[in-house]
């Protein structure tokens, strides 16, 4: 299995550019082992404290090793990344995707009806994490 980083937040400078490159990014079809791509994840954080440390997973699913999965989730979080979750169509597996992301779920939790509405979630996540609602 080959991964790798194809999106860097300090790239970029808001969430409606993200959402915009994300389109960009190739899906291979098969697997999903989101806790690979969580630990890759982590690995990119630097250990300055002045960082701040935010992951943006995009999922349609679950993951194949879901307790992988959790456990990767928790060390991120444990190590002071902050995790956003957007689920995205039917398919989401809501549960894996709340124990993904940090607490609580109407702060860090996002859901879409397909990859064409990611659009709409830049707004809302202004929103809830600009304005505190």
């Amino acid at each position: 299995m080959h991964f790798q980083v194809v999106l860097n937040l300090p790239d970029v400078t808001d969430l409606a550019q993200i959402v915009a490159l994300e389109g960009n990014i190739t899906y291979d079809h098969g697997g999903t082992n989101t806790h690979l791509a969580l630990d890759l994840m982590k690995q990119q954080f630097t250990s300055n404290v002045n960082n701040p440390k935010v992951a943006i997973l995009l999922t349609d699913g679950s993951s194949f090793e879901q307790a992988k999965t959790f456990q990767s989730a928790y060390n991120a979080k444990r190590d002071g990344v902050v995790m956003f979750v957007i689920g995205i169509g039917d398919d989401v597996n809501k549960n894996e995707a709340s124990q993904i992301s940090s607490s609580p779920d109407a702060k860090y939790l996002f859901q879409v009806s397909d990859f064409g509405a990611l659009q709409s979630v830049a707004d809302q996540f202004h929103k809830r994490n600009c304005t505190g609602n």
